[in-house]
């Protein structure tokens, strides 16, 4: 690629700039000019060594696939409302530029969703019922003191999202100078999963298994996240997956659905009718059995 095309490439995902999410102490990160670039920065910096990018530069990066190759400017606060509930700000996300087609997006989160499945780095992070594209990471921290990368000081990391062909998330998990196991697809992916697994259940976003997708398939069936997916989740009209919550925590789902509710036993939610992913009727069965512990 040479210097000055995989530099302009690592820029416009974002690496080098402040995202604009309004914090005062965002850093922008390090990354030299790729005019001043030796043939050694060129090789490392192809690999994720000679610059230094925030958490959240990563996970807006990653976004720009679950987004179908647009990056979009973050931010923290949704709305803010008066105490008479008057809008008084209200957050939507921005496009900031196109970096990649809509084609590559789809090529690369493929590529992406191989790493949690079978014999991939990153199987730790897969989520029962949903696809998942990520990507581990295992980085050498640089020591100052010796001015070269350390041999055993690492950061572990996972970044991805989840339903791949719908996202609904994106995510980073980011574990500082782990200790005994290093690699990001042992130390960081289990923490992925248990975060993201939980989110999609509190946003009711519907488990599908997913198909095993033939080789060379052009995978036109990718959809992409931004403008489809719900307001609120109180507007899907599909059977959440309620598994592993209590009965407070399940009712809070169906709350906004309306759907009488007929619950057996008590604890935790072990079965369910319809299952997750189906049509709600006018009924929905909930059966409970205490919470197993060790």
């Amino acid at each position: 690629m040479g210097s000055e095309r995989l530099g302009n490439y690592v820029k416009s995902f974002g690496f080098g700039e402040k995202t604009g999410v309004l914090l005062p102490g965002e850093s922008k990160g390090i990354l030299r000019s790729d005019k001043q670039w030796t043939q050694v920065d060129l090789a490392n910096i192809s690999f994720g060594q000679g610059l230094g990018v925030t958490p959240l530069q990563m996970v807006s990066a990653v976004n720009v696939f679950a987004n179908g190759g647009e990056l979009l400017r973050p931010y923290i606060v949704s709305r803010i409302a008066s105490s008479a509930g008057d809008l008084i700000l209200q957050n939507r996300p921005g496009v900031v530029r196109r970096v990649i087609s809509e084609e590559t997006a789809r090529k690369v989160t493929r590529m992406m969703e191989t790493v949690t499945e079978q014999g991939g780095s990153g199987t730790m992070a897969a989520i029962e019922g949903y696809r998942v594209a990520g990507k581990t990471g295992t980085a050498q921290k640089f020591d100052l003191e010796e001015g070269t990368y350390s041999s055993d000081s690492f950061i572990a990391s996972f970044a991805g999202f989840a339903p791949s062909r719908n996202p609904a998330i994106t995510a980073i998990v980011i574990v500082d100078e782990p200790k005994d196991k290093i690699y990001g697809g042992v130390v960081a992916a289990p923490i992925w999963a248990d975060i993201v697994s939980k989110t999609l259940k509190y946003l009711n976003i519907p488990a599908v298994s997913p198909e095993p997708v033939p080789p060379g398939s052009p995978e036109s069936g990718v959809r992409w996240a931004r403008g489809d997916m719900p307001a609120n989740p109180g507007d899907l009209k599909v059977m959440p997956d309620l598994k592993g919550l209590t009965l407070r925590e399940a009712l809070t789902r169906l709350g906004s659905i309306g759907a009488r509710v007929q619950v057996s036993g008590s604890g935790v939610v072990v079965k369910q009718d319809p299952v997750a992913g189906m049509n709600i009727g006018n009924v929905v069965s909930l059966k409970l059995l205490p919470r197993t512990t060790g």
